[in-house]
């Protein structure tokens, strides 16, 4: 989670419903409330709060992150943030956590998302954003 974003208080209560009687399941998504989205996609304050939950879709997710890594929760593995990324390492981990299994998407918001600070990891590396995006995209190449 990032230092300036928040659980939601039924949150983990969730995660733990789920997990309970779905001893199959991984990893688990959440809703994320946005603050403003239209400074967290265009980078211009002033927009409306928004709900974001995407669905899961594969061949979509191999093109952008469709999940925030903090709305997720899943079960103990072998799957690591790379230091060596400074951009798209929650992608890349991401990657890690859906390789065998698709992770379920749980409708309960998990994370109150800030746009408001101005030094985001999002916007601190522009230069090299192609270089690791192309990077983590040929690392986790779909299996044929």
């Amino acid at each position: 989670m990032d230092d300036d974003n928040t659980f939601d208080p039924a949150w983990v209560r969730s995660v733990a419903w789920h997990f309970d009687g779905n001893d199959d399941s991984k990893l688990v998504y959440g809703v994320r409330l946005v603050d403003d989205v239209r400074r967290h996609h265009l980078h211009h304050p002033g927009g409306l709060p928004a709900l974001e939950l995407n669905d899961w879709n594969r061949e979509v997710f191999h093109e952008r992150n469709l999940i925030d890594v903090n709305v997720i929760a899943h079960r103990r593995g072998d799957a690591r943030f790379d230091g060596d990324l400074p951009l798209f390492s929650d992608w890349d981990y991401l990657f890690q956590l859906t390789r065998d299994h698709d992770p379920y998407r749980l409708p309960v918001i998990a994370a109150r998302y800030s746009t408001g600070q101005p030094d985001r990891a999002t916007f601190t590396n522009r230069p090299n954003h192609d270089e690791f995006y192309e990077r983590v995209r040929t690392r986790h190449r779909p299996r044929t």
